[in-house]
């Protein structure tokens, strides 16, 4: 009766309408018979409820604009499929009162733009992706190239100790603007959306391991202790191991940056349930309380701070990224003299491992 009914309405309206008679086929028409201007979706179905086809067709199309149909007790559900990409609700009970037809065409054309609105909004995102991956590699490349310039230099023999000085700091100069670029970009992508993890199942054991190697010798320089205890089975996530590396690269970096020289530093990955738990600990002289609130936040650092060098975007960039990958990330300092600080980042694994694992100390 909805059906014969709308088909009327809007026939006479001048549209074309295209009918189904159960959700198979409605679903099949929509991916595969538009495009179309707009789509009615009754929610009671013969065959399938009318949510599950509206997130089948979100998964392929996102551009169609789709008004579910409801009855009376169904508003609620309506209003759910509103935040599963519907663009609009009517009740059909309305339909019936020849008053409420220009009410039911404007909420048509009301979805219609906003769908309108959502792709465009899609396409703007598309272009400033595209935007930032330009200039990703525009600004990065030159500071990349002036460093290799000056490791050629230094690398050739009989340099007088002057010009040896000179370009020594040349090139620690454009390290560090390389890593200041790095962070204003990374901080600007993903504030603005535009940075997705590229995820796949990886070992948190491996970018853990490896983060540490780059890390040791560092530490090694300030007289330092580095430890890693790392379970002896794997513990995958779906995740961006690059981003995630990032991640540990940075809480290593400000560990041996805060921890005197001759103090203990130590990561350590276990597993929480369905989750891998990372914590790097060192015995430095800690974080104040009144700061740990607010240390992920950007452009702020820890009191005492204010001679280590960057953009204070390091750990709000460690948030952001932890956050996109549906994990935790927080700080942790008991006070006290060698007490230190922790920072623990929590990230689902692939399936749940429950598992006793033993860890392997490796100094």
């Amino acid at each position: 009766m909805t059906r014969t009914l709308l088909t009327g309405l809007l026939s006479a309206h001048g549209a074309e309408v295209v009918c189904a008679s159960d959700g198979a086929e409605g679903l099949a028409t929509l991916l595969h018979g538009g495009p179309f201007d707009v789509a009615l979706l009754d929610l009671v179905l013969p065959d399938m409820h009318g949510l599950d086809v509206l997130r089948r067709v979100r998964e392929e199309d996102q551009d169609t604009p789709i008004v579910v149909l409801t009855g009376k007790a169904g508003i609620n559900t309506a209003t759910d499929a509103l935040g599963k990409g519907a663009d609009g609700y009517v009740d059909k009970a309305h339909l019936n009162q020849g008053n409420n037809v220009l009410a039911f065409m404007d909420v048509l054309a009301h979805a219609m733009d906003r769908r309108s609105g959502i792709s465009a909004q899609r396409e703007l995102e598309e272009v400033k992706r595209r935007f930032y991956s330009m200039i990703t590699h525009d600004l990065r490349g030159p500071a990349g190239v002036i460093k290799m310039l000056m490791e050629l230099l230094l690398s050739e023999e009989g340099l007088p100790p002057k010009h040896r000085s000179l370009l020594m700091s040349a090139r620690d100069t454009a390290e560090k603007m390389a890593i200041l670029v790095t962070e204003f970009l990374d901080f600007s992508m993903i504030d603005a959306g535009v940075m997705d993890p590229d995820r796949e199942d990886v070992d948190l054991r491996e970018i853990v391991r490896s983060s540490a190697d780059g890390h040791r010798l560092a530490a090694e320089v300030k007289g330092q202790t580095l430890t890693t205890d790392l379970p002896s089975t794997v513990v995958m996530a779906a995740v961006d191991g690059q981003l995630v590396t990032r991640v540990i690269d940075n809480l290593l970096s400000n560990a041996v940056k805060y921890t005197p020289r001759g103090g203990r530093l130590r990561v350590r990955v276990e597993v929480d349930g369905d989750h891998g738990v990372i914590t790097v600990a060192d015995n430095g002289k800690g974080i104040p309380c009144d700061e740990l609130e607010h240390l992920f936040d950007p452009y702020r650092r820890a009191k005492g701070a204010k001679t280590v060098e960057g953009t204070g975007l390091g750990l709000a960039i460690v948030r952001q990224i932890v956050d996109a990958h549906g994990g935790s990330v927080h700080a942790e300092s008991p006070g006290g003299e060698e007490h230190g600080a922790r920072f623990v980042v929590r990230l689902p694994l692939v399936g749940s491992l429950h598992d006793e694992a033993t860890p392997t100390r490796v100094s």
